[in-house]
């Protein structure tokens, strides 16, 4: 998945300090650094630097997404290497998506930014109804996409298969890439075009072995003005209790 240009843009003029702006992959002191969008070339090369040297036992980010069946399986070949992932200053979409939960340990620097906007799996009605959040519950437990069918402009078949499976691997609800959607598009005017979440959340939403390099983390609340959308474990639960309610209805079976 990608960023706007406008958003890519203003998280640019946030980390212009950082001197990542260019695209840069290489090795060093046993990790890969990858300050890139997800391709496939990225990928191969980051496999290459790992061929190369033995002793690479960390993943270190800097990405605004990019391809999504590439970063999946970027993350599975992280996740199969037992490799530690850390976010250096920002990890958002595709990045946040798969890489960082595929990490064996996630490291998280004091101003990092983490961000989701959407998955393969969306649904076009927003805000996401109580329905809704109770059909993807029922389709990620088992990937059955016969339950979700019949909702319109959805992504292909296989790809959308593909990451349900990739989830239930990592044993991280799906739910994570989706949440947002819970509120209008107005809701979002005057914001950022994609969320983030407090630690307990992402901690319920099944995200484990996270470390904070600096025993705290302070991320970024706005961008040029624009408020950054964090959820907590109470707004993931008010919501998905209430869905919880719904799975028995007829229409869901």
């Amino acid at each position: 998945m990608w960023l706007s240009k406008c958003i890519v843009y203003t998280i640019l003029m946030l980390f212009t300090h950082s001197g990542i702006c260019d695209e840069e992959i290489y090795y060093e002191g046993g990790s890969i650094f990858y300050n890139a969008d997800i391709h496939l070339n990225g990928f191969k090369k980051a496999q290459s630097l790992f061929n190369k040297h033995t002793d690479v036992n960390k993943l270190v980010v800097n990405s605004f997404g990019g391809y999504t069946n590439t970063a999946i399986e970027f993350a599975k070949w992280i996740k199969t290497n037992n490799l530690d992932i850390e976010v250096d200053k920002y990890c958002i979409s595709s990045c946040a998506n798969y890489l960082f939960l595929a990490g064996s340990t996630k490291f998280i620097n004091i101003h990092s930014l983490l961000g989701w906007h959407g998955g393969v799996l969306q649904f076009k009605d927003m805000p996401l109804e109580s329905g809704s959040l109770a059909l993807v519950m029922r389709f990620s437990s088992d990937c059955n996409f016969e339950l979700i069918s019949k909702k319109k402009d959805l992504m292909k078949k296989k790809d959308i298969i593909l990451e349900c499976e990739f989830f239930n691997q990592m044993k991280v609800n799906q739910l994570i890439t989706m949440f947002g959607q819970v509120k209008s598009a107005d809701f979002y005017t005057g914001k950022t075009d994609f969320w983030s979440y407090s630690l307990d959340a992402l901690s319920y939403l099944g995200v484990q072995n996270v470390v904070l390099v600096d025993r705290v983390w302070e991320p970024y609340t706005e961008i040029n003005g624009k408020e950054i959308t964090y959820f907590d474990s109470k707004d993931i639960t008010k919501s998905e209790s209430f869905a919880k309610k719904l799975l028995n209805y007829p229409f869901l079976k």
